[in-house]
């Protein structure tokens, strides 16, 4: 674990929260990085981390069975003003089809599409500013397709969900 860690790391950043509900899992190298404070048996409900000083201006999620949609309403209390957000999508944890979930399979275009817009929305109507999507280049477990989302605080005046952009994102 920590693999948006040392991307952070190797790309300037000075401090991170390294927040996970697990325990003992972070790499060696980063518990021992002076940049990371080591966070974990914390939730991203937990109470502690609307309190951190200072704020993070960035917040890296990469979530197993939690939405994106339920973690950005948690973020807005931790995230400095005008801050930004990147999450891995796995849209097996957005399916509520039990059949779906079970295989780990997403076989239908049209269900990625549908996730992707409606997480798309969600975070519109929270203010969030879609600064990219795009598909992850590496697969998940079983080699499913995961997608990325860029967003940023602060709702933009003419923000509205780009179809074609999502229609592209499917295809890669």
């Amino acid at each position: 674990t920590g693999g948006f860690t040392v991307c952070l790391l190797t790309h300037g950043a000075k401090l991170i929260y390294a927040v996970d509900t697990g325990y003992g899992q972070l790499a060696a190298k980063l518990l021992h990085s002076s940049q990371v404070i080591n966070m974990e048996k914390t939730n991203l409900s937990d109470a502690r981390l609307k309190a951190l000083d200072p704020k993070p201006g960035l917040i890296t999620l990469d979530l197993s069975y939690l939405s994106p949609k339920t973690a950005l309403d948690i973020c807005i209390k931790i995230l400095s003003p005008a801050g930004e957000i990147v999450a891995l999508i796995k849209p097996i944890f957005e399916v509520q089809s039990v059949d779906i979930r079970r295989s780990g399979k997403i076989n239908d275009p049209q269900i990625h599409h549908d996730i992707l817009t409606d997480l798309c929305s969600y975070a519109v109507q929270r203010d969030f500013q879609i600064l990219n999507l795009t598909h992850s280049p590496v697969r998940g477990n079983s080699g499913v397709i995961e997608y990325f989302i860029h967003l940023k605080g602060g709702k933009s005046e003419t923000e509205k969900i780009d179809e074609e952009k999502i229609d592209e994102v499917i295809k890669c």
